[in-house]
């Protein structure tokens, strides 16, 4: 590794932790963004609801106290001593002693009926110029309000009670009606609040809330406004009005103006109540979530960290133990790679194993290839100077038989150094078919001097396939089979040998059949079984030309005995071939696979 890839090189272990580290934050990431904003809204949806009942109950805790004073009011209104004494205080003879009378009669009444301790004051206009009208404690004379906007409403309205706020104050007033005199107006009954009651009422709500309450009237004026920052209020009901929204169509329902929740609602005597809550209050809840959220966050990041950390250890350990073991592995040696786990890992190893075990056993058999390879080219060698010193003895043994007149040993002599020299054929492994039939033919001369004439053979040739290319040595193996174990067998000690060469479509077939003493039926069976395998120590001649057979055509073709017993054997050389000739095998020097022994 050159320098400019050692500087590049990044070790798999920081990759992997590297990727898993960016993983597993975007996930916590994603995870605590959603579960912080699910829980933002919640709080914010529990701090609505908080909001809205507080503000509901202020608005609950108001409508109480104005419906007991209209309560309280209604026994003054309908009381009929009330009504009596001033549609006296109206009649021409009202003596002064009845009006001092009546005078003590009104106060007790208006003082003790003071019983709810919402109501400030009362009030007793009267439309008369008695005497106690000019008492001017709880008793007044209606001229000194005649001219004032909520007395004319009052009286507009003919006994139906109105609230109103004038001059900070805030008060219930309602008109006395004669029903008997043509609702002619007797007095108004004018009753004050207790405006520390109403303070205890709102400030209690800005005290939890932190913000501002106000009351408005009917017409959206600020009857009373209390808070840290009352303008903001004022902006909110300006800002209203700017927009041609009134406040009572958000009546119930929670908006946001300058940082505030502020909320609206409708009291039963038409007023309103405006609230705010400030946002600072719901802070601690926010940050308690951050904490909480972040704390969550290290946790699941420091856990998942560490168990991925030692989870990719344990990973590029494994897969270290792998590389290390592939650059020392020593090919000669039996050692493997460990196979631990039962994941890819473990696959990888098992394949790697398998993979050196096959070259380990593919080097041992080349180089056992090789050794055999040597050998043969050494035998060749020496075949190529042992026939020299044999053709001079053949040749010596025919011209001593010849001058002794022994004609029959002389034709041995010359029969053998034929067969001898086509044996050799110049060291190559294919011969023409002539050839190998002319081979034969000596071959069988020689056994038919031994035989003396008792051996007969015949011969079916095809003689347009005597050009082909066989293997050298493929007929003579067959015909000594014939003669040595099946006509040798035979009393007689005679027989009929026929060859018969023939093709059908790609297939050259080559058969020798004999007269012989036959197999049995397992004789027969055990001949073919050594025929296939090479640890047999029966049938070498045929499995060696079996071999040879398969070795030049291919798996499909070879060598097939049959044999019934006392008739003879029939043995069957199959060849497949493609076009019209044999392909030519490679000399003895060039062969990729060792030479197979002849």
């Amino acid at each position: 590794m050159n320098k400019e890839h050692a500087k590049k090189f990044i070790p798999l272990r920081t990759k992997l932790l590297l990727q898993n580290a960016l993983t597993i934050a975007l996930i916590i990431l994603f995870l605590s963004t959603f579960f912080y904003s699910y829980s933002a809204s919640s709080i914010t949806d529990k701090n609505d609801q908080f909001f809205q009942s507080i503000s509901q109950q202020t608005a609950s805790n108001l409508d109480n106290l104005f419906l007991g004073i209209e309560d309280g009011s209604r026994f003054l209104l309908f009381h009929d001593s009330i009504k009596s004494i001033l549609r006296r205080g109206q009649s021409d003879n009202y003596s002064l002693s009845q009006q001092i009378a009546d005078y003590y009669s009104l106060s007790r009444l208006l003082t003790e009926n003071i019983w709810n301790k919402n109501i400030g004051s009362i009030r007793l206009y009267c439309n008369s110029n008695a005497i106690y009208t000019r008492e001017e404690l709880n008793i007044f004379d209606m001229q000194d309000i005649q001219e004032t906007e909520w007395c004319k409403l009052t009286e507009s309205l003919q006994g139906t009670p109105i609230w109103y706020a004038e001059n900070g104050t805030i008060f219930y007033s309602c008109a006395i009606i004669d029903l008997y005199s043509q609702d002619r107006v007797l007095g108004i009954l004018q009753i004050f609040i207790d405006l520390d009651q109403l303070n205890t009422i709102l400030n209690s709500l800005n005290d939890t809330c932190q913000g501002e309450a106000a009351l408005l009237s009917a017409d959206n004026q600020i009857v009373m406004c209390l808070g840290k920052s009352p303008q903001v209020i004022q902006d909110y009901l300006q800002s209203s009005k700017n927009n041609g929204v009134s406040p009572s169509r958000a009546s119930g329902i929670s908006q946001m103006f300058q940082n505030r929740k502020l909320m609206t609602l409708k009291l039963n005597n038409e007023w309103k109540l405006v609230t705010t809550v400030s946002e600072s209050i719901f802070y601690r809840d926010f940050l308690s979530l951050t904490l909480r959220i972040m704390g969550l966050t290290c946790g699941i990041m420091a856990l998942a960290g560490i168990s991925t950390y030692f989870f990719i250890k344990h990973l590029t350990n494994r897969i270290e133990g792998i590389s290390e073991f592939i650059k020392t592995v020593e090919i000669r040696s039996n050692s493997l790679l460990k196979e631990d786990g039962n994941d890819e890992l473990t696959f990888l190893q098992s394949s790697f194993n398998q993979m050196l075990t096959a070259l380990r056993r593919s080097i041992a058999e080349e180089e056992k290839a090789i050794q055999e390879k040597n050998k043969a080219e050494y035998n060749i060698l020496q075949e190529q100077i042992n026939p020299h010193f044999l053709y001079n003895c053949l040749d010596s043994i025919n011209w001593m038989a010849l001058e002794q007149h022994s004609d029959n040993i002389a034709k041995m002599a010359r029969l053998l150094g034929r067969f001898y020299r086509l044996t050799l054929s110049g060291g190559q492994h294919l011969v023409s078919l002539k050839q190998e039939i002319e081979h034969s033919k000596i071959y069988v001369e020689i056994m038919q001097t031994r035989f003396d004439g008792t051996l007969e053979v015949e011969y079916q040739i095809d003689d347009d396939l005597l050009s082909l290319t066989v293997p050298k040595l493929i007929l003579q193996p067959l015909l000594e089979n014939a003669i040595q174990h099946g006509i040798s067998q035979k009393e007689s000690q005679s027989g009929k040998i026929r060859v018969a060469v023939f093709r059908k479509e790609n297939t050259l077939f080559l058969e020798v059949t004999d007269t012989g003493a036959g197999m049995t039926p397992q004789q027969s069976a055990l001949v073919n079984m050594s025929i296939q395998d090479p640890s047999e120590k029966i049938g070498y001649g045929l499995r060696n030309v079996n071999q040879r057979i398969r070795y030049v055509f291919g798996e499909r073709s070879g060598l097939f005995l049959r044999s019934v017993f006392g008739r003879g054997t029939k043995v069957t050389i199959q060849c497949h071939f493609s076009g019209e000739s044999v392909p030519t095998a490679p000399s003895s020097t060039t062969f990729t696979r060792p030479p197979l022994p002849l």
